[in-house]
């Protein structure tokens, strides 16, 4: 008889519907509840999981047909090497948003454009292989070249120009001044990775270095040439802008005369940053 009464400390109530059950079953966040909760439970969460993919699949193809595809490629191929951090994703969602309207839960946005950078670099490997297995049949060329900042057309020789020189489409408007393209090519000559005319999702910046989180503007007003206090000045107001940057100016005159040692200073900057 004992033993009997002892089975009843096996009684549960089910925490979703209260119902006195023998049987238990448990879910992931450890919640007790009965079979048919538990069924419950599971038809949802693979409901869930069909609308995801569904939303997922969705938005990977309006991407693509709407001719963004090659941004998402470059933004994962070119400029961050397919290993893109969580600030810049977060940079891309926003530009997105802004410039091209297109509204996309953040929660999905990284899988969205990893399906849609994996679809065109497929397709890029497929066509390449077809050139090499056929190499007679030769891409059409095209004059169709136009400014990735005013979207004005372009004509082939400022295009290769600007693609060699500054890895991205500019016409000559928006090839800087002489003073601007001295200080990028100074800071390249020192192997120092930067990015002529970056956009930030609001406005476009002269030079970045994305590294040390550092805007450059020409035309700015003088600046000390203490490399110590401006290293000092940069990891003070390093994070107190919006995405971490800081901007930094130099006028034209200031370059002129000062062009190696800035960039040296920028160098040695760099070079502490990353050596932490």
């Amino acid at each position: 008889m004992k033993d009997r009464f002892n089975n009843f400390n096996n009684i549960f109530n089910c925490s979703d519907c209260n119902k006195t059950l023998w049987r238990v079953k448990t879910l992931p966040n450890g919640k007790k509840v009965c079979p048919k909760c538990y069924e419950e439970y599971i038809k949802i969460e693979n409901d869930k999981k069909i609308r995801k993919k569904a939303y997922i699949d969705l938005t990977s193809r309006d991407l693509i047909d709407k001719d963004l595809s090659d941004l998402v490629y470059n933004f994962f191929q070119i400029k961050y090497n397919n290993n893109p951090n969580e600030l810049e994703i977060e940079k891309l969602w926003k530009l997105l948003k802004n410039k091209y309207k297109i509204e996309i839960e953040y929660d999905s946005f990284f899988e969205i454009i990893r399906i849609v950078y994996n679809i065109i670099k497929e397709k890029k490997e497929l066509q390449s292989f077809e050139q090499e297995i056929n190499p007679k049949k030769k891409p059409i060329e095209t004059n169709n070249f136009s400014c990735v900042i005013c979207e004005t057309q372009i004509d082939k020789q400022t295009y290769e120009y600007s693609i060699n020189n500054f890895n991205k489409a500019l016409c000559t408007n928006h090839q800087g001044t002489k003073y601007h393209r001295d200080l990028f090519f100074a800071l390249k000559s020192r192997r120092i990775p930067c990015e002529f005319e970056a956009y930030d999702g609001h406005k476009h910046i002269d030079i970045a270095i994305h590294d040390i989180k550092l805007y450059i503007e020409v035309d700015g007003p003088y600046h000390s040439l203490d490399p110590k206090q401006f290293l000092a000045d940069l990891k003070r107001d390093r994070f107190s802008r919006e995405g971490g940057y800081q901007t930094r100016r130099f006028n034209n005159e200031f370059i002129e005369k000062h062009l190696d040692e800035i960039a040296d200073i920028l160098r040695d900057v760099y070079l502490k940053f990353k050596n932490g």
